[in-house]
């Protein structure tokens, strides 16, 4: 893998000594945007329950299991798989309906065969849940979007492209996700 980084590293080291960062005027072409929406926070009465579902851990590290009803379990065969769960939630309360969205990023494992040999590869993908009780229970909604094979474009070995990190946010009318 370091093979790939190499070419683009020599690259910028040169840039570096020809003359400078070819990104170094990068701001000036790109102005900052304004915020195109204000989000606004969940009613003052919603209130998440204390002690049955943390998110952060914080500095005991002791975090409690959040369930995600209706969410899969990563296999391979008969076996839970040792990569497999959910990380990265993003969360926006939507005020209309009382129900607390929730994208995460959902972990697991893909196998195939290559050349007569089994080979796994660990996989992300995005995963929708939604909770209607102020975050005591999440039901499982949909999944966002699957792996898609590719081949790495100097190398040309096979893989997976895979989804990480989503943050969900609602324009007028229309949900979306974002990948930052």
């Amino acid at each position: 893998m370091r093979k790939i980084f190499l070419l683009p590293g020599v690259l910028l080291a040169a840039a570096l000594l020809v003359g400078g960062c070819p990104l170094a005027n990068v701001k000036d072409k790109f102005p900052p945007r304004k915020p195109t929406q204000t989000v606004t926070g969940p009613p003052a009465d919603f209130v998440l329950p204390t002690g049955t579902k943390t998110i952060d851990c914080g500095q005991s590290g002791q975090c409690q299991i959040l369930d995600i009803n209706g969410e899969s379990i990563a296999r391979i065969g008969n076996m839970m798989a040792p990569f497999s769960g959910f990380a990265d939630p993003s969360l926006t309360y939507e005020a209309d309906t009382h129900t607390l969205w929730m994208s995460y990023s959902w972990l697991s494992v893909k196998h195939e065969t290559v050349d007569n040999k089994p080979v796994m590869d660990f996989v992300v993908q995005t995963h929708l849940a939604k909770s209607t009780d102020s975050g005591k229970n999440f039901e499982f909604v949909k999944q966002i979007n699957d792996n898609t094979k590719a081949s790495a474009a100097m190398s040309g070995q096979g893989g997976w492209m895979s989804h990480e990190v989503s943050t969900i946010v609602k324009a007028g009318d229309q949900w979306q996700l974002l990948w930052i």
